[in-house]
């Protein structure tokens, strides 16, 4: 394990206590099993040199040749791998994870360590115990997906199964040459890949199951907070009160049109005419310079301008590209590459690093020649993230000459986007003719004003012949779903004049103009906010926006995400109060990441100031009670379920333990401290003198009914005082000198 501890988990000493011995191979003596002991049902399709293990019975391998396993995630590309390894191999997969955190509570240790106590997912015991039996024997490959993900999946098989020396392999893409290349040279489990998501799985769970609960304790009912989750809605928040504060202001725009010899030619007034960036508000002076009879050229040049064209799509440019041109949601489109990418159709998909491999430009001039394109010299590179995955390239076609492919219409449908831009990343750049012209004017004698046009004409296409018409279209920086309102340049027949001419206007327009309120985020825009920002990772964008949407935080509405009033509460309580829900601080976060996934940083000292920081934090936020000065006060607000009835009141988490019965009236949203509520309690709740009938270790203790923060009665029932066990019994009436048998459900 990183960093010299090892997590606990619930494996075992020796895998074969919980998965069963392993039966070892003997071929001649098989009758209804496979070549590993399994006996075989329609469950188990495992594929064994690309046939079904039925077919293998009497060991088609080599006499003598140990056989070699490769252990996969997906299901979905057993078949095709089987089919590329051939002989001697057998494919199996994990289906995802194998092991995590458990669904309840922290299940992460305190400092300095930080250790997280991992069990097997229950689904996956099937799974483990499969594997437990194939691995005897065999020569073990982890060929999991090659991002940090993929790395901590590899390392728990290995580490579940018992395997000694497992080989670990890569590939980002499913062709033939690709992956028997990684298989010929397998390298080792990358720990501080493996290191760098433990620290992302630890980091996220002492947020979420720290702060959450404060947040419930102080605003009632039921909340959630995370490292990553928060800022996304924090940008939809802060979005949303721009635009209710938002106060829209009157502007003019002047255009003079004259005449030349291939057509009309127009100049639009820059800025308020002296300051590019201003803004002509005064109508009166908007009509004297639309008047004007003519303008002196200060500057006309031609120049021929080169446009590259866009890189390779990475995970986000790709939602994004979905998003735009196919009203894709992102989960969509991550399904529909996922099952691409399984079949064998595109590469890997989750990845931020736009660039393709280097030996790729041989296949892709030979696809581009044959359709009448022409591509670059030398491979062309695209700037890459500094935290890109090292390893990880841009999203492509894993056979080029392959134009269409996809199980389904919406399969085919992103293969050809995604075919499209990886191509045409590679093809010449598209070539303009420019010719821009400048020109001063004078408002009446009072001052000189600038205007400008510009004809921008196309003369070489280049990789913009490979796109569908208005796809690859211009879009806002800040919001892609939104093209810019760009003109036809190419119509504007600009004649070429010196320096010092003259033009003569044949006729002025005015156009008033109001600012606008910046857009509501699409699912697009904010994904490339998340991006720019360092939120995140290329995995993480979907399940981001999945996540804020289920709790409520957003909603989206006719394609745009809402804040809800329940997620401006939330920023309320969490900006200003914790470092996690500012943008700077993710951005931190991420490199710590990258520094530990680099070797660069350590994990225990990484963990240990976050740690530090955010039990300072939470301790700022909780009210404590000044009864017991132990406990937290929580806030309860609401309804009663059954009689209606309003309540909002503070009282101490010990309340329900029996050992304090601190209670005060609510002012504004904080306790009252100078008014306490009745007490609910006089002494300790009173112990039933029998042992728990779980642990048998503690005695049982009644807990006086009430209502939970939820707005639900509750009657009394018992608990048991083992920190570790804390089950519950339903008090029934007359028999509390004996420990009641129905379990609390």
């Amino acid at each position: 394990m990183p960093s010299g501890t090892r997590p606990s988990c619930d494996r075992g000493p020796n895998p074969a206590k919980l998965y069963g011995a392993p039966r070892v191979y003997d071929a001649p003596n098989l009758t209804n099993q496979d070549s590993f002991g399994i006996r075989l049902t329609e469950r188990h399709d495992g594929l064994y040199g690309g046939k079904p293990l039925r077919s293998v019975r009497s060991g088609e391998a080599a006499q003598g040749e140990r056989r070699k396993l490769l252990i996969i995630e997906s299901p979905g590309k057993r078949r095709r791998l089987a089919a590329i390894l051939g002989r001697g191999w057998l494919v199996e997969a994990t289906a995802g994870h194998v092991r995590d955190l458990p669904s309840e509570g922290m299940s992460v240790e305190g400092p300095p360590d930080f250790i997280p106590s991992y069990q097997v997912i229950p689904r996956k015991h099937d799974t483990l115990r499969r594997l437990s039996r194939l691995v005897v024997g065999a020569e073990v490959y982890l060929a999991t997906d090659p991002d940090r993900e993929g790395e901590s999946i590899a390392w728990h098989v290995a580490d579940v199964l018992g395997l000694q020396a497992p080989k670990r392999v890569r590939f980002t893409e499913l062709s033939e040459a690709t992956v028997k290349a990684a298989v010929a040279k397998p390298e080792r489990i990358d720990m501080a890949l493996v290191e760098a998501q433990e620290v992302r799985r630890v980091w996220d769970r002492l947020v979420g199951y720290t702060v959450s609960p404060a947040l419930s304790r102080r605003y009632g009912g039921s909340w959630s907070a995370g490292r990553v989750q928060s800022p996304a809605v924090r940008l939809v928040v802060e979005r949303e009160r721009e635009i209710r504060d938002f106060q829209a202001a009157t502007y003019f725009n002047v255009r003079l049109y004259g005449q030349s010899a291939e057509g009309t030619w127009w100049l639009d007034l820059v800025g308020d005419g002296t300051q590019p960036d201003g803004r002509l508000t005064t109508r009166a002076v908007a009509d004297r310079l639309a008047v004007l009879e003519s303008v002196a050229v200060t500057h006309c040049a031609d120049e021929v301008e080169r446009e590259n064209p866009p890189p390779p799509f990475t995970t986000s440019s790709l939602q994004q590209a979905a998003s735009v041109e196919l009203k894709f949601a992102p989960e969509k489109t991550m399904e529909l590459a996922q099952a691409l990418y399984e079949h064998g159709h595109i590469t890997y998909h989750r990845t931020d690093n736009p660039n393709l491999g280097d030996g790729v430009l041989g296949a892709v001039t030979e696809v581009a020649e044959a359709l009448g394109f022409r591509c670059v010299g030398t491979l062309r590179q695209f700037p890459v993230p500094r935290s890109a995955q090292r390893g990880h390239l841009g999203i492509a076609p894993s056979a080029w000459e392959r134009h269409a492919a996809g199980e389904t219409a919406d399969e085919r449908k992103l293969y050809a986007m995604i075919w499209r831009r990886a191509l045409a990343s590679q093809l010449e750049a598209a070539a303009y003719l420019v010719r821009r012209v400048e020109a001063s004017g004078v408002d009446l004698g009072k001052r000189a004003v600038q205007f400008v046009g510009r004809r921008r004409v196309l003369q070489s296409p280049g990789w913009r012949a490979l796109m569908l018409p208005g796809v690859e279209a211009l879009y806002d920086a800040e919001d892609p779903e939104t093209p810019q309102a760009a003109e036809r340049d190419s119509d504007n027949a600009l004649p070429l004049v010196k320096k010092g001419g003259w033009l003569r206007v044949g006729r002025g327009e005015v156009e008033e103009k109001k600012t606008r309120a910046p857009q509501r985020y699409s699912e697009a825009s904010l994904i490339r906010r998340l991006e720019r920002e360092g939120v995140g990772r290329p995995a993480t964008y979907a399940e981001i926006l999945r996540r804020i949407r289920n709790a409520e935080y957003v909603e989206l509405k006719r394609r745009r995400l809402h804040a809800t009033p329940r997620g401006e509460q939330l920023i309320d309580a969490l900006a200003g109060r914790f470092g996690f829900v500012d943008l700077a601080y993710t951005r931190e976060v991420e490199e710590q990441l990258d520094g530990i996934a680099a070797g660069e940083k350590q994990r225990n000292a990484v963990l240990g100031a976050f740690y530090d920081r955010l039990m300072d934090e939470v301790s700022g936020f909780d009210f404590g009670c000044p009864v017991c000065r132990k406990r937290p006060l929580r806030h309860m607000v609401g309804a009663d379920r059954e009689t209606g009835a309003t309540y909002d009141y503070w009282v101490c988490l010990g309340e329900r333990k029996g050992d304090c019965d601190g209670a005060f009236a609510d002012k504004d949203g904080s306790p009252d401290i100078d008014r306490p509520l009745e007490r609910r309690a006089s002494a300790p709740a009173p112990s039933s003198g029998t042992p728990c009938p779980k642990c048998g270790a503690a005695k049982l203790r009644l807990i006086p009914g009430g209502v939970s923060a939820g707005g639900k009665r509750y009657g009394a029932f018992w608990r048991c005082d083992a920190p570790r066990c804390g089950e519950k019994f339903w008090d029934k009436p007359n028999t509390r000198a004996n420990a009641p048998k129905e379990v609390v459900k």
